[in-house]
């Protein structure tokens, strides 16, 4: 019986939007700055995620903060008046290195403790939470 799992791949990307455009062609390959992508389709991880993530999901729509999309962010642009858009500030930032910097246990640990505040909001498909942080813990962590 196939089970139709590979192996997760990795590769790199060039970030060539950190560069002048006639600057690519001479670029030094020690020097150039890239980004590792790594693709877990199909990997014997990918659907035990895909169910957590199913699971946690509807956590995100209690976060005040969190934007789905360029869409949402219009829509509650649109939701404000005039004066009350005069009072906000926008920007945007690149944060360099962002999810290396992230302690996965620890983001873990806090996505579990918001899960248990808010456990009326999710249906865990009659696993414990705990089941949940362990799959988070076994897939997530090296």
């Amino acid at each position: 019986m196939s089970h139709h799992t590979t192996l997760a791949t990795a590769r790199v990307m060039l970030k060539t939007h950190k560069y002048a455009s006639e600057q690519i062609n001479t670029l030094n390959p020690d020097t150039m700055k890239t980004r590792p992508i790594v693709s877990g389709c199909n990997s014997p991880f990918h659907k035990i995620l895909w169910f957590v993530c199913h699971i946690l999901s509807p956590l995100m729509n209690l976060v005040p903060s969190h934007l789905k999309n360029t869409h949402d962010f219009l829509q509650r642009i649109r939701n404000n008046t005039p004066n009350d858009l005069k009072s906000l500030t926008f920007f945007t930032a690149d944060v360099e290195a962002l999810y290396t910097n992230i302690n996965v246990l620890t983001a873990i640990e806090d996505v579990m403790e918001f899960a248990k505040e808010n456990r009326q909001s999710i249906s865990t498909y009659g696993l414990h939470l705990s089941d949940l942080q362990e799959l988070l813990e076994t897939t997530l962590l090296p």
